[in-house]
């Protein structure tokens, strides 16, 4: 039997890929990611709550900052659960805002994200929302 270098390749290819696959022992998992699949997202923590029952929200602001008036605006009106969200959900590409932590009850946390199952909210549309049964 002779071994070349391609041999010797396919051979060590195919050894490879077969240690890798999944396999039922382990439980069909993978210990590694393809690249083309997307890493699962962690789930986001629940903000914390201190003992008065505020929460931490956040928001854009241009503050001592050149910016347009569709940013400031923008600004004035979106609050976020968490700085990732709002740091993802800019006015625009190249918005340069900082992100700002807020504190507010327990009661407009609840308004703002926890009733509408967002992380995102926009002041213009939740004018006159109110939240039932939610003590305070």
């Amino acid at each position: 039997m002779v071994v070349n270098r391609r041999a010797f390749l396919a051979a060590g290819t195919a050894a490879a890929a077969g240690a890798l696959a999944p396999s039922d022992a382990f439980g069909g998992r993978l210990f590694f990611a393809w690249p083309d699949q997307k890493p699962v997202p962690k789930p986001i923590p629940p903000a914390a709550l201190d003992p008065k029952g505020r929460r931490t929200i956040y928001r854009l602001s241009l503050r001592g900052r050149r910016g347009s008036r569709f940013a400031k605006r923008y600004n004035a009106n979106m609050r976020f659960a968490t700085k990732a969200m709002a740091d993802k959900h800019r006015a625009f590409p190249g918005d340069r805002s900082r992100i700002v932590p807020l504190t507010v009850n327990i009661n407009e946390y609840h308004r703002l994200f926890v009733s509408r199952h967002s992380q995102v909210a926009d002041l213009r549309t939740l004018r006159n929302i109110k939240v039932v049964g939610v003590r305070g």
